[in-house]
């Protein structure tokens, strides 16, 4: 029993330390351009570790099953399947990991499925950068790595396996019904334990190329994937993205875009701020829509932030980009529209080369802190964040286990608390992100309001209403409020009302308010969309937002202003007149909601079609050049 039981945790642990071993390997081949110190290469090795064991975790599962069928079935033939496949194994990682090497200098990023498309395409092009004697020395890399896998995974490990107590205890054959019973059981509970390391844990988010990312500087992020986690992902993550949604020629697409134009005066509405570069405090709310407070139209269940927006500035059509997180945080931050059926934020290498609210602000003398009482690798997060260029990153892993109740994580106030105390000891100008997260199904908080004991998705809302005006109660009486500006906003499509109709619950909340902000009260009633709120922050601070395409950057009005939103099977706009969503399957269009009135001849619903078409394409073709 424990020689099976060593043999299959020695499979483990050689691959770890096998994969280990040729990250450090990459590392210092490629030490000119990553340029680790001593302590930033245990660095990179220690946060690459939990992808190397993710992959270790994948290659030990065959012969865990490989293990348990001969307990059954005796004979030599488990041997020779175990040498062929750790043979096929180590030749195919030696593979990767010298294409990997070979290729970073020229590509600047790990292997994935980029360099596979080129040698598919144009096999001359894809390496014309290998010089004659690149080929000889990953020839004999190649060969060395291979020997040196099957060697390590099947000669000393495989066939040398031995209790673990003793090296020199004779192993006892399992001969009895009963023992292969239990060493099957010990098998299958093995393998059960495999999924921790595969899935990188035991938390809500999954491996991803996210959870290694920890550093502002990209080199060393790079250095601590994993080649065959980075390539696999890639190709289980592809999608020809400038293929999908095509309606018409792109110049037509262009042409209907730009009959819809919002871009106006944008001295229009009197929005300004008393210093030029205020503390901005971006707060983004899970889940909340307009449908919590009173004064944009539903129900005093958010009366702190209700009252907020009645002394402040408050935007009553403002609607959220998407239904998911990583797809809202996108449209905010980088003023790019959640795709329907993707997640730009799934392709780290893509999401990069996103336009970067914080990068624009870093360029006024800003500081950029995220601040995250979740998982920060969750779709993704954390690469997002770090390519994005946030200097400080604080997520569920920098508070004591004693503070993380909640399923995701940290529960809001003591985000909160943690934020007002941080900010005691930065310097101006700061641009400070907020994202809370216990207004989330399960919607269970350490709060209990006696109006809505009966509801706790209510009571939840409520919870982080609370806790958000005793926040900007504690702002207003520190000195750093009379130059502070707060954007109250959600992160996409509300959780109350449970069952309201789809299109209606993309509606949300966008609040201004804090010391330096100038125009108060006011209440805006033209359209706005998630992804004009970069442009409108960069605008007020004087910023330049040209980079973000997609962000019409006015408060301007427009003769055809519209919101574009989308869901995995529908994406609509919201127009003047009301509305409107496509059946992304049937092309099918209809107007959702509708205010009274005869729809005017530029925004029949055949017009309205042809610009979510418009946009739809558009935005895909934008991703697929990412």
């Amino acid at each position: 029993m424990k020689q099976f039981i060593g043999k299959i945790l020695g499979v483990f642990l050689a691959w770890g330390a096998l994969l280990t071993a040729l990250k450090a390997f990459f590392i210092v081949y490629h030490a000119a351009l990553i340029k680790p110190g001593v302590a930033d290469f245990f660095s990179i090795l220690w946060h690459g570790l939990p992808m190397d064991l993710s992959v270790a975790g994948y290659l030990t599962a065959f012969p865990l099953l490989l293990a348990i069928v001969a307990i059954w079935l005796k004979g030599g033939w488990s041997n020779i399947a175990a040498s062929i496949y750790f043979a096929v194994t180590s030749m195919i990682v030696a593979f990767i990991t010298v294409a990997d090497i070979g290729l970073y200098q020229s590509w600047g990023f790990r292997i994935d499925m980029t360099p596979v498309f080129y040698l598919r395409t144009s096999p001359s092009a894809a390496l014309a950068s290998m010089e004659p004697w690149m080929w000889l020395a990953g020839g004999a890399a190649f060969i060395i790595i291979s020997l040196t896998g099957w060697l390590l995974l099947y000669r000393m490990v495989w066939r040398q396996s031995v209790p673990l107590r003793s090296a020199k205890q004779k192993a006892v054959p399992l001969n009895s019904a009963k023992q292969k019973g239990a060493a099957t059981v010990i098998g299958l509970i093995l393998g059960g334990g495999l999924i921790i390391p595969i899935r990188g844990g035991v938390s809500v988010s999954t491996m991803n190329p996210g959870v290694v990312y920890y550093s502002s500087n990209p080199q060393y992020n790079q250095g601590a994937l994993n080649p065959l986690f980075n390539l696999l992902y890639s190709a289980t993550h592809q999608a020809n993205f400038g293929k999908q949604f095509r309606y018409m020629d792109p110049a037509e697409a262009d042409r209907v875009l730009a009959e819809w134009s919002r871009t106006t005066a944008a001295d229009s509405i009197p929005l300004a701020v008393s210093t030029l570069r205020p503390d901005i405090y971006l707060i983004i709310l899970e889940s909340f829509s307009n449908h919590l407070l009173p004064s944009l139209g539903g129900e005093p269940v958010a009366v702190r932030l209700d009252s907020i927006a009645r002394q402040g500035v408050s935007f009553s059509q403002f609607y959220g980009s998407s239904f998911r997180t990583d797809r809202a945080l996108t449209a905010i931050l980088s003023g790019f529209p959640g795709q329907p059926t993707t997640s730009v934020m799934k392709f780290a290498d893509k999401a990069a080369r996103l336009p970067s609210l914080a990068r624009e602000l870093k360029k006024l003398g800003y500081t950029a802190n995220y601040y995250y009482g979740g998982d920060i690798n969750f779709t993704n997060m954390n690469a997002y964040l770090r390519n994005g260029g946030y200097d400080n990153i604080l997520s569920d892993r920098d508070f004591p286990m004693s503070k993380r109740l909640s399923k995701w994580g940290v529960h809001d106030h003591e985000l909160l608390k943690e934020v007002l105390k941080q900010q005691k000891y930065k310097k101006t100008p700061q641009f400070n992100v907020i994202q809370t997260s216990s207004s989330h199904e399960p919607f269970e908080v350490p709060y209990s309001n006696p109006k809505y004991a009966a509801n706790p998705r209510q009571n939840a809302f409520a919870y982080t209403d609370h806790y958000i005006g005793a926040f900007i109660d504690s702002l207003k009486r520190s000195p750093r409020w009379k130059n502070s500006l707060v954007v109250l906003t959600a992160d996409h499509q509300g959780a109350w009302p449970e069952n309201d109709e789809r299109t209606l619950r993309h509606h949300i909340p966008l609040i201004l308010t804090g010391g330096a902000l100038q125009g108060a009260p006011q209440r805006v009633d033209r359209i706005i969309s998630q992804t004009d709120l970069a442009g409108i922050l960069l605008d007020l601070v004087g910023g330049n937002s040209d980079e973000f395409k997609f962000s019409n950057r006015q408060l301007g009005t427009s003769p055809r202003p519209y919101a574009f939103f989308s869901q995995p099977h529908f994406a609509g706009v919201v127009t003047p007149d009301g509305v409107y969503t496509m059946d992304l399957e049937t092309g099918a269009i209809q107007p959702a909601t509708t205010k009274p009135g005869a729809i005017q001849p530029a925004t029949t619903p055949e017009r309205v079609k042809r610009l979510i078409q418009a946009y739809l394409q558009t935005l895909h073709a934008r991703l697929d050049t990412l």
